[in-house]
Formats: C-alpha cells, structure tokens, sequence
C-alpha cells in the first residue's frame, strides 16, 4: 500500500480513482477538479486548511482521518463511507453526500449550505455546533446520532428516519 502526502501544492484536474492508500496527508493544498472517485485511506490520516473545487469524492472511503478547516466546493461526495471520522470547522458548499454512510464520525463546526444528503446514513454520529442551511436531507438514517448546538435553516427533512430534536434548531424547514 501506498501513502498519500501533500503539502502546500495545487492538484489540478488529476486522476486518483481507485487508489488504496494507508494514510494520506493533505495540508494547505488546493484541489481543482480532481478525481478521487472510489479512493480509500484505510489507516487514518489527516486533511488540514485544503480548498477542495469541483473534485469528485463519489465512493470514497476513509478510516480515522480527521479534516479540519477545509473548504468543499461543488464535490461529488455520493456514496461516500466515513468510519471513525473526525470533522472540525470544516464548510461544505454545494456539495452532494447522497447514498454516503457516515459511522463513529464527529463533526464540530461544520457548516453544509445547500447541500444534497437525499438517502443518507449516519450511524452514531456526533454534530456539536453545526449548521445546515438551505440543505435536502429527506429520507436520511439517523441512528445513534446525538447533536448539541445544531441549526437547520430553510433545510427539507421529510421522512428522516431516527432525526433527533433535542440539541437542534430548526428555522423554515419542511418536514
């Protein structure tokens, strides 16, 4: 297996997919257009400061990685399996997790605005602090989800199976 470790680069429009990794760094790197479609990083790793655009994460999985301040942009992220994920103060624009699994995953600080979650899992997840803002998140599993400090905003949430209310806000949604 192979590591996966950039620091202070622009990748621009290169081709990963399908590549297995057992740890990748990425820190304070911009990432345009590229493809990682099907990658996995089975042994942790850690993603910090990156600017993600347009890149396409459909299938990807990561193991122990913990993202902190990075910036997503109008990515794939369908069919995504985050295990033992930590995210911090990390922004999601845009962007499109339908058919992901996120389990034993922590998000604290996080901001999705406009994104698509149509059919997603979250299996013991933790959001603390965190804010979804114009999102769709109709037919989302939530089991074992615990939220302290969450705001949906403007958010369509019908037929959310397991959604907890206690520690969220909810402003304008449909449900």
């Amino acid at each position: 297996m192979q590591e996966l470790i950039y620091k202070n680069a622009v990748l621009r429009n290169g081709d990963l997919r399908k590549r297995v990794c057992n740890r990748a760094i990425l820190e304070f790197c911009s990432l345009l257009g590229m493809n990682l479609a099907d990658m996995q990083v089975e042994d942790g790793g850690r993603f910090l400061g990156n600017g993600w655009e347009r890149c396409n994460l459909f299938g990807m999985a990561l193991k122990g990685v913990t993202v902190e301040m990075d910036r997503f942009q109008g990515c794939s992220m369908g069919s995504t399996d985050f295990q033992d994920v930590r995210l911090e103060d990390v922004r999601f624009c845009d962007c499109s997790f339908s058919g992901s699994v996120w389990t034993e995953t922590v998000l604290e600080g996080g901001v999705f605005q406009n994104c698509i979650f149509r059919g997603m899992g979250f299996v013991n997840v933790h959001f603390h602090r965190t804010v979804f803002q114009r999102c769709i998140l109709d037919g989302c599993r939530m089991e074992e989800t615990e939220m302290k400090k969450v705001r949906f905003r403007g958010c369509a949430l019908q037929d959310v199976e397991g959604l907890p209310r206690e520690g969220a806000g909810f402003q304008d949604c449909s449900f």
